[in-house]
């Protein structure tokens, strides 16, 4: 190859000068075609790449990412070239193309997601900025009216406290205090540099100094009033702030001493219930009667291992009933649910804790109670105060120990019944 440009004649007298370059692409391109034959390649331009067959395929994909080759390229082109192997891998290799192809695929896809999602994102940010600016704006505009409503306040607060110096000053005219009039007048005629007729200057000065004295002095009195008025009016607020801390602390003492007063009573109430309770002794029909009930709480206790309750001091024969009768009557199917404190009538609470005992002891003997292969102790008292000892449950807990050992046999038969 030359590095010398060539000028080639055309049919119409020009002259097309050739590069090197163009040259030397020529050159390869017509080596390729004589090395591979009339094949389609990758870079057609320069005849490099075949893309004819997979292994020629996969040589141009491995060659055309290596930098020595690549450099060469421009990117639109090295785009092109990487395009041409990538439609000949599906065509002839495999559907999917090339792993890289694919990663680079998913590479860019994942771009295109990611800006995507930036362009959401910047959307979102804008939105959330002109959604802020308005509610600022919004706050900005109620902010500036309620500036101008204060703003308006001040200036009707201002016009009123004018309106109420004039008409003090009017007032104060009315009653004939130190001719004001006559004063604003001297003091408007000064002012304009006024001077009576005949009235020399230094007589027009000392009536000035005369009158401004006399204005001063006024004015000093006013404030004086002012201020005692002032103070007579927070003298008076203190005062009514006095009253009002007094009238609350009164209240609160009034109320602490009701308070007071309501759990004493209550107090003295519970002591007396309770003193009652300690001092008062069961009669004898009482005490036959918790002996009574005791008797017969022991028959189904001793079905369930618990032990008799006793009677509270002072507790009745009913309360203590019906507070040992209620630990069995969830037992009863027919009464689980009854309030027991409902039930006055002594021969209906008679026949409901005659029920409850029953289904309770029938409870307590049901099948699975007491577990297979066991046995249980159960002691009670008859009507003599012996004790009887009882026992439930399975008999074989017992019995197998005297039982004979069991045998196994067999019994061989002959043909023919022999």
């Amino acid at each position: 190859m030359s590095n010398v440009t060539l000028f080639v004649p055309l049919e119409n007298g020009t002259t097309m000068m050739v590069p090197p370059d163009m040259e030397d692409a020529q050159s390869e391109k017509q080596e390729g075609e004589r090395k591979y034959g009339d094949v389609k390649f990758a870079d057609p331009a320069n005849g490099k790449y075949p893309i004819d067959t997979e292994e020629h395929i996969r040589a141009a994909w491995n060659y055309i990412h290596k930098g020595k080759d690549a450099d060469k390229y421009s990117p639109d082109k090295l785009a092109a070239i990487k395009s041409r192997i990538v439609s000949a891998w599906k065509e002839k290799i495999e559907k999917s193309g090339p792993p890289e192809a694919r990663e680079d695929a998913m590479a860019e896809n994942e771009n295109e997601e990611r800006k995507r999602e930036e362009r959401e994102d910047a959307a979102r940010r804008d939105a959330e900025g002109e959604r802020m600016t308005k509610v600022i704006m919004d706050a900005m505009e109620k902010r500036f009216d309620a500036f101008a409503k204060r703003l308006d306040a001040m200036e009707a607060d201002s016009s009123r406290r004018d309106a109420g110096e004039k008409k003090r000053e009017e007032e104060d005219c009315s009653r004939g205090d130190g001719d004001l009039g006559k004063i604003r007048e001297d003091s408007r005629r000064r002012d304009s540099r006024a001077r009576r007729d005949g009235e020399s200057e230094e007589e027009y000065n000392r009536r000035c100094d005369a009158e401004e004295e006399e204005e001063r002095k006024r004015e000093d009195s006013r404030k004086r009033e002012d201020a005692r008025r002032r103070d007579s009016e927070e003298e008076r607020k203190r005062e009514d702030a006095r009253r009002r801390d007094a009238e609350e602390a009164r209240k609160r003492e009034d109320a602490a001493r009701r308070e007071d007063a309501v759990s004493h009573a209550e107090l003295k109430r519970e002591v007396d219930r309770l003193r009652n309770l300690m001092l008062k002794q069961p009669s004898d029909d009482d005490r036959n009667a918790l002996a009574a009930i005791r008797d017969r709480i022991s028959h189904v206790a001793a079905y369930y291992d618990d032990a008799v309750p006793t009677p509270l001091p002072g507790e009745t024969p009913l309360a203590f009933r019906r507070r040992a009768i209620s630990k069995y009557q969830p037992k009863s199917k027919n009464f689980k649910s009854i309030d027991l404190a409902s039930i006055t009538d002594a021969e209906a609470f008679d026949a409901i804790e005659a029920v409850i005992i029953q289904d309770a002891v029938a409870a307590a003997k049901a099948p699975g109670v007491v577990p297979m292969g066991t046995i249980r102790e159960r002691k009670r008292h008859d009507e003599t105060g012996r004790v009887i000892t009882e026992y439930e449950g399975d008999p074989a807990a017992w019995t197998s120990q005297f039982a004979a050992p069991r045998m196994v046999g067999s019994l061989i038969l002959e043909k023919g019944g022999k």
